[in-house]
């Protein structure tokens, strides 16, 4: 865990791609959003963490990560970067949080494997599937989003299909961002850095 800047700012939470360590994950938050506590954790099964590695254990320890540090904390907003963005909705839904940013989103994983391997028994290859839109549309939660309009890994019809989904529910309030980069160089874009400052401060007004 990282302190911020002042005591009374809500907890980033953050939640990393695939193979994306937590250390340095941490790190990139607290440079971007210096005023907010910082903490991520290793996913089961990846280095340095143990365990075998699954959507189920990923929402779970989601939960008991929360359920640890929110007490102390002046407020919790989870941070979802790709994958991770299906656990940190998980969470959301199911705990009192501040609000919720998701960095290139997707609506269920398997829509998403179905865009990828459009060939395939996508019912029968995903089992470890995880639902953002599903566990989010009937919230009252403050959303922030920020695609990748050139996303070669989660098209960018999966991130319209989740804001869309939300906006058509009434519930959520979502604001959305969109920056021309892929799903990797979408940090190293000069957009990002105040698209991700404007995304926390939507969430923490």
């Amino acid at each position: 865990m990282i302190p911020g800047l002042r005591d009374d700012a809500a907890l980033l939470l953050g939640f990393g791609g695939n193979a994306w360590n937590a250390e340095s994950m941490a790190l990139f938050l607290h440079q971007h959003a210096p005023d907010h506590p910082v903490a991520a954790f290793h996913f089961r099964g990846y280095a340095p963490s143990t365990g075998t590695p699954s959507a189920r254990a990923l929402r779970d320890d989601a939960l008991l990560i929360h359920d640890h540090l929110a007490p102390d904390a002046a407020g919790v907003i989870p941070v979802g970067f790709s994958i991770g963005g299906g656990a940190a909705s998980y969470l959301a839904a199911r705990r009192d949080v501040q609000g919720l940013v998701l960095v290139t989103p997707f609506d269920s994983l398997r829509n998403v494997a179905r865009d990828s391997l459009p060939w395939a028994p996508v019912s029968w290859l995903l089992r470890h599937n995880m639902d953002p839109l599903s566990d989010l549309r009937d919230t009252r939660l403050r959303i922030a989003t920020i695609a990748a309009s050139n996303d070669e890994v989660i098209g960018p019809a999966r991130a319209d299909a989740l804001v869309s989904g939300l906006q058509s529910s009434g519930r959520a309030i979502v604001q959305t961002a969109r920056i021309a980069a892929g799903h990797n160089d979408i940090y190293s874009h000069p957009d990002f850095p105040p698209a991700l400052r404007a995304a926390i401060a939507h969430i923490s007004q």
